[in-house]
């Protein structure tokens, strides 16, 4: 017989629960090893169904609303055992401080995602805006020169054994700490080793386009819409 107060869609033994959401109060975990098995299905099938009844936006309307979000550019790179790869990225995020940790997404398409899995380490380069060159050659698609070269600029060694760029805005040197598929990309998380940092103004990109931040000042008037963007561009995931 079912205790007071636990609902009448919970039942022990041959176990199974109605396609409804639980009170919080009858979520709460259970001392009866039955009812918590009970409890741990129930939560489980409610995740399968809500993941069954909301599809998943249109990819165009995804690309179009994601374009309006104003990112960092990236070009992480990676030396070892796998060889010397770059790419640029726009997915850079802190993770933690404490220890220090960055997270960056890759393109699992680009052999420098195949390269930080063997090689176990890669650097951020978070890149100033005079480097704009550098991020369309990492992105596949140089203005001048042939893609991925590192011949393009000037690096330094890292203590990963990685490539830095002593003029950007900041690197964070990193230890491959773990990693995640997800969708097309793969999360890569970063312990992070070493890090320079220098006044530079940071490249950033929004809306297809390259540009800076700047501070507003007190009687700050937005442009009106369809205004001319900084300076044109491009950067990929």
């Amino acid at each position: 017989m079912l205790s007071q107060g636990i609902p009448k869609f919970y039942y022990t033994k041959r176990l199974f629960c109605l396609n409804k959401f639980p009170s919080n109060r009858s979520m709460r975990k259970s001392r009866d090893p039955d009812m918590a098995t009970v409890q741990a299905s129930c939560a489980e099938k409610m995740k399968v169904d809500a993941g069954t009844r909301i599809p998943t936006v249109d990819r165009a309307a995804f690309v179009s609303a994601m374009g309006g979000a104003v990112t960092s550019v990236n070009v992480i790179t990676t030396d070892g055992p796998a060889g010397a790869f770059g790419v640029t990225v726009s997915a850079m995020a802190s993770v933690s401080a404490d220890p220090p940790m960055v997270l960056v997404c890759v393109n699992r398409r680009s052999p420098a995602c195949a390269a930080i899995r063997e090689n176990g380490v890669f650097c951020v380069n978070l890149l100033a805006a005079h480097q704009h060159g550098i991020a369309d050659v990492f992105a596949g698609h140089p203005q001048v020169g042939d893609a991925f070269d590192f011949r393009c600029a000037e690096w330094q060694q890292t203590i990963t054994d990685s490539v830095r760029l002593p003029d950007a805005v900041g690197t964070f040197d990193c230890v491959l700490h773990d990693s995640y598929d997800a969708g097309t990309h793969t999360i890569f998380i970063g312990r992070v080793v070493d890090v320079t940092t220098s006044e530079r103004v940071p490249l950033a990109h929004s809306r297809r386009t390259y540009c800076y931040p700047a501070a507003l000042s007190s009687d700050f008037v937005p442009p009106a819409a369809g205004g001319q963007q900084a300076s044109a561009g491009k950067a990929s995931q």
